[in-house]
């Protein structure tokens, strides 16, 4: 990603997506290029809404509804995979200020199992309640100014509306 100004992804011999280091990795065009470029948490879901700016879906795994802002197209009840790279995601010990009860979009509940501290950031690894592992990184900006989250700590996790990538193949 940092030789080139303009790479391929291939796949099975045919060339799955061309484009620059930041589009490939910001809009993926399928779930093998978000998963063969970097990280990614890939959740399965169905439209529930696809009216409006931006495309509501339902996804059993994550356990929420995901809201995602950026350009997708979607037909209500078809199923799409959301792609949330994990240094996209929030996480905190309480839910955000804004969450709308009793359906919270972007936002769900779970326990950190995993911290792996990197030096320049901290890798966490989060159980949610439907059981899926979701990873998320945080900059170490601050030296010791608040009590660093632990292990078995329960956590809220969030993401803003262009987060997702929203894949249909």
């Amino acid at each position: 990603m940092t030789l080139g100004t303009r790479l391929g992804v291939m796949n099975h011999g045919r060339i799955a997506q061309v484009g620059t280091p930041s589009d490939i990795y910001e809009s993926p065009a399928n779930r093998f290029v978000a998963d063969f470029i970097g990280s990614v948490n890939m959740f399965e879901g169905r439209v529930c809404d696809g009216g409006g700016e931006c495309l509501r879906i339902d996804s059993a795994e994550l356990g929420c509804t995901v809201r995602a802002e950026r350009a997708a197209t979607g037909a209500a009840g078809a199923t799409v995979w959301t792609a949330i790279r994990p240094e996209k995601i929030n996480i905190s010990r309480q839910p955000p200020v804004a969450a709308p009860a009793p359906s919270p979009e972007n936002l769900v509940r779970g326990t950190v199992r995993e911290i792996a501290y990197m030096g320049d950031m901290s890798i966490y690894l989060v159980q949610i309640e439907s059981g899926k592992m979701l990873r998320v990184t945080l900059p170490n900006i601050t030296r010791g100014l608040e009590r660093p989250l632990t292990r078995e700590e329960s956590v809220w996790l969030s993401w803003h509306g262009t987060s997702p990538v929203v894949l249909t193949e």
